[in-house]
């Protein structure tokens, strides 16, 4: 092994976007205060539109340790927890139901366990996507079919996944159907991410 004796060519110095110039290694923190994620001003907190921030001084700069704000996060998942399981309840009726759309040549069962799957999934609209699980025969039924989609994941006893076009709170979302080894379609779940629209491959 020897040295090298030519210069190696360094890259160029790049300002860091706003938000990541601090080191989180150092400060514990992922975005540092200048990230649009923090609003330069309390009063302008999103915190304000279920809460009255009274002391802005006191709390000004301190996104991260905001007693209000971690106080809301707790009183959301409190609430949320709550209504799920209410609508878990009035979403029992399609327990065994088949879900029918016109563009959809079977039908697909729903069990509890897809229910609270669907409760559970994550979504940046989480609570207009809990509402509609007390609907999702008529959901389903106006939903537009698309195609057959290539797999995330390989699972036990899934033969082909389907998806649904639907819209939840003005943005678009996809509901994912199974088809089971032994013949039947079963509601998966939905979701937000537009990466489960690629198509599935044409066997040769």
């Amino acid at each position: 092994m020897s040295a090298n004796p030519e210069v190696l060519n360094r890259l160029p110095d790049v300002k860091a976007q706003k938000g990541l110039a601090a080191n989180p290694g150092k400060t514990g923190e992922m975005f540092d205060k200048e990230h649009p994620y923090y609003e330069q001003k309390c009063s302008k907190c999103w915190v304000n539109r279920n809460k009255s921030f009274k002391d802005a001084i006191t709390h000004s700069g301190n996104c991260n340790n905001c007693p209000l704000a971690n106080e809301c996060t707790e009183e959301m998942k409190e609430r949320n927890k709550a209504r799920a399981k209410v609508l878990k309840e009035q979403a029992s009726f399609l327990v065994d139901k088949a879900l029918r759309n016109d563009a959809f040549p079977h039908d697909v069962v729903v069990t509890m366990t897809d229910i609270k799957e669907w409760l559970n999934q994550p979504h940046k609209h989480y609570a207009e996507k809990n509402e509609l699980v007390v609907r999702l025969d008529k959901v389903f039924a106006e939903s537009d079919y698309l195609y057959p989609i290539e797999p995330f994941k390989k699972r036990n006893s899934v033969k082909d996944e389907y998806i649904f076009e639907i819209s939840i709170a003005g943005d678009p979302s996809w509901i994912i159907v199974h088809e089971m080894d032994w013949g039947e379609f079963r509601l998966h779940g939905v979701t937000e991410s537009d990466k489960v629209k690629k198509p599935k491959k044409q066997e040769q």
